[in-house]
């Protein structure tokens, strides 16, 4: 009878230690297959989320290492250039990412909502581009910046995003880093 046990035991335990072996060799073989992460390609427009009730909202360009922000009025279909600055590309997946991008607007491109400061510090993660703006000392908005496109900004019939239509250039003479 112990001799009966003993064969079942042996036979449930060296088939458990095939399937632990083969699970072992399939998960091996799947991560060594994944392509790797990539870092992410900030390039292209970018539009505030949070817009609601507001008359105004921010767009961004990114392009040639450099990050373009202009607040703009729908209303009056207009924009006022707030940034110019540096914004290197991401070297590894890992998030957030964070820079601090350094002043480039040009002096004739200033205007009152232009930012005076030699750098403003940006964060990107999970698809969103996030910065904090101080107009005066009374003035402050944190901003989260999406993908121009992604479908979340069409959920809204009547979301002036709806609106937009274009291209956003940033001005043509921008000085070298």
């Amino acid at each position: 009878m112990q001799g009966k046990r003993l064969t079942i035991i042996l036979s449930i335990s060296i088939a458990l230690s095939i399937a632990a072996i083969i699970l072992v060799i399939f998960l091996f073989l799947h991560i060594r297959n994944r392509p790797p992460r990539m870092p992410p390609d900030l390039t292209g427009e970018w539009i505030q989320t949070d817009i609601d009730g507001l008359d105004y909202y921010h767009i961004a360009s990114v392009r040639d290492g450099l990050i373009s922000v202009y607040r703009y009025r729908p209303a009056y279909d207009d924009s006022e250039l707030i940034w110019i600055g540096t914004c290197p590309p991401p070297q590894t997946p890992k998030e957030p990412y964070k820079w601090d991008s350094e002043n480039r607007v040009p002096h004739n491109q200033k205007s009152i909502y232009t930012l005076r400061n030699d750098t403003l510090a940006f964060r990107y993660e999970k698809g969103l581009i996030c910065f904090d703006i101080s107009f005066n000392a009374i003035l402050k908005m944190a901003v989260t910046m999406e993908r121009w496109g992604t479908p979340s900004q069409f959920d809204n019939p009547q979301s002036p995003n709806n609106n937009i239509s274009g291209e956003i250039a940033p001005p043509d003479e921008i000085p070298a880093a």
